[in-house]
């Protein structure tokens, strides 16, 4: 009896877990998604900061300049990513790990993050941030 509990626990959890994700993934592709977003612009401004999530700029102001650890980001592109683009990203320093539609998984050096944010057909980058499990009580 214990051992059913269990495992009708586990299958509830990654059936939530699923559900959360599928939910997600709807989200960021939505017409309406309040995902915020630097505003389209033709030329590629000088002001990259716009593109930046606050954990992305605390990072880089926290950070002694002495230190470059790497960190892995989540890129929100215009459209889908061309293979021109994804060189650009990777001239960059950015090692892609992943891609869903939009948004590009991958892992920098924190002092590059910039350089990314200076290309055109990049709208927003954050730092990714890990996923924890609802504990039990």
């Amino acid at each position: 009896m214990r051992y059913l509990s269990r495992f009708t626990i586990l299958i509830i959890t990654v059936v939530l877990g699923i559900i959360a994700l599928i939910l997600y993934l709807y989200h960021l592709n939505s017409a309406s998604s309040t995902f915020p977003v630097a505003k389209e612009s033709t030329s590629v401004s000088s002001d990259y900061s716009q593109k930046l999530a606050p954990n992305v700029r605390m990072q880089l102001n926290q950070v002694p300049a002495t230190e470059n650890p790497q960190v892995e980001i989540l890129v929100r592109i215009t459209g889908t990513l061309e293979p021109g683009q994804r060189s650009q990203l990777e001239a960059a320093g950015m090692q892609i790990r992943g891609l869903m539609g939009e948004v590009i998984v991958g892992v920098i050096d924190l002092r590059q993050i910039p350089r990314i944010a200076e290309l055109e057909f990049v709208r927003y980058i954050e730092l990714s941030s890990p996923v924890y499990p609802h504990s039990s009580p």
